[in-house]
């Protein structure tokens, strides 16, 4: 049977225990990680306004009003798809059409449009 000197023993005993500390502190923090901490509630108070600026407008101005955001909404949501010009935009850009090569008309528009015959799948013969 082999002997231990008393001091690697107790060398030995010290690093398994805080080795040990060690694994029981990390699982008792992510035990605690994992439950939720109790949430705040919080209850707000409702009052009942009367005398609000709205219902001092007038039935025409409240009209004039919805009128005014909704063209402003429009306005808003049709920039979106306008694209940015640079340095004169469209106007110096000149229109050349893709099969015949001429300016001042677009491919749909050529009157020269070349006639491409469609073949049918699985025709039968």
């Amino acid at each position: 049977m082999y002997t231990y000197p008393l001091e690697e023993l107790y060398g030995t005993l010290m690093t398994y225990e805080l080795n040990n500390v060690e694994t029981k502190e990390k699982t008792r923090r992510s035990k605690e990680e994992m439950k939720e901490p109790p949430k705040k509630q919080i209850a707000l108070k409702s009052t009942n306004d009367e005398g609000s600026s709205n219902t001092n407008m007038s039935d025409e101005e409240l009209d004039d009003l919805v009128l005014l955001v909704k063209k402003w909404r429009g306005f808003r949501t049709n920039r979106r798809f306008q694209k940015k010009d640079d340095k004169g935009g469209e106007k110096n850009k000149k229109i050349i059409c893709y099969d015949c090569d001429k300016p001042d008309h677009k491919r749909t528009e050529c009157l020269n449009k070349k006639k491409f015959t469609k073949k049918k799948a699985l025709q039968a013969t």
